[in-house]
């Protein structure tokens, strides 16, 4: 329990960490900026392994919604420029995976990503490297899964429309 206090306490700081690296940019003399919609098809945690995601934002911040084959999740991605570029995007989902014959395990998971985001018009292709925590919530009574907190490697690859 006290592990959960620890990465809840370490990701938060990384939240507010990222959000003072991009808040000079968003500071009220600046024009506003014009804000994008982006529906993505991806493979990676942040996207159930395997699916679909949202995301609106403006300027360089976007919130984002994305689920698939085994899980869904919804967190912050914070950009370099305006809604291309570097970006770090943290998370937080359920990933349910078939275990024993007739049952589940389920996940909960906090992922985090850096990556880039390259776009031509209204096309863009998105990839990075992070890695995600993971806490077990139930299985089956012959099941081999792992208990307790699973730091695991991610990674993202995708194709992105953009809507601005």
């Amino acid at each position: 329990m006290r592990s959960a206090w620890y990465i809840r306490g370490g990701l938060a700081s990384l939240v507010l960490g990222s959000a003072l690296l991009v808040a000079p940019g968003a500071q009220a003399d600046q024009p506003r900026r014009d804000c994008r919609f982006v529906l993505t098809m991806a493979a990676g945690a942040q996207y159930g392994i395997l699916g679909v995601g949202g995301e609106y934002g403006c300027g360089r911040v976007a919130g984002y919604l994305g689920g698939g084959v085994f899980g869904a999740t919804a967190g912050l991605r914070l950009f370099s420029g305006e809604g291309d570029g570097a970006f770090l995007s943290l998370g937080s989902g359920v990933f349910l995976f078939p275990d024993d014959p007739g049952t589940n395990v389920y996940y909960v998971l906090v992922d985090a990503i850096g990556g880039l985001r390259l776009r031509w018009k209204a096309l863009a292709l998105q990839f990075g490297i992070g890695a995600l925590v993971t806490r077990q919530l139930s299985s089956g009574p012959r099941s081999t899964v792992r208990t307790g907190l699973a730091l695991d490697p991610d990674a993202q690859l995708g194709v992105s429309i953009v809507f601005d």
